[in-house]
């Protein structure tokens, strides 16, 4: 769990290694006692989450079927699903997934190999809530 989480926190990851989503997912059940949904590909990734909440997608980009920008794009026009944070995996990023990304509503963007240090706190940052806004005073 996360800190000040007093419920298990879901994560959902794809991609098409299976080998990487069981080592991401073991450093997400070890290291911040998350429950993670594993896939390897877009199609079932999207069939659970049109069944089931999560509070982070990480995706990988490339895969065979729906890549990691498809299943983005179509997330965020889910009504239950279109504010929630994506963290993107690349093999070679590039300024133009970069600006892909960004276009079909990626949070973060970040490139393989990950070190897991560095990926745990990413995870942290997205999942942590937003600070309430200032309530204006009145002056």
């Amino acid at each position: 769990m996360l800190p000040h989480s007093p419920e298990p926190v879901t994560v959902v990851i794809l991609d098409d290694d299976p080998v990487l989503v069981s080592a991401l997912s073991r450093m997400l059940h070890d290291g911040l006692q998350l429950i993670v949904a594993g896939f390897t590909e877009g199609g079932a990734a999207m069939e659970w989450l049109s069944h089931h909440d999560a509070s982070l997608l990480i995706t990988d980009n490339l895969m065979p079927g729906p890549t990691g920008l498809d299943v983005v794009r179509w997330l965020r026009a889910q009504p239950n699903h279109f504010a929630m944070p994506v963290l993107m995996l690349a093999g070679v990023p590039s300024v133009d997934l970069a600006n892909a990304a960004l276009a079909v509503g990626v949070t973060r963007l970040i490139g393989k190999p990950i070190r897991a240090a560095d990926f745990l706190r990413e995870v942290q940052h997205l999942l942590l809530p937003l600070p309430p806004a200032p309530t204006p005073t009145p002056g």
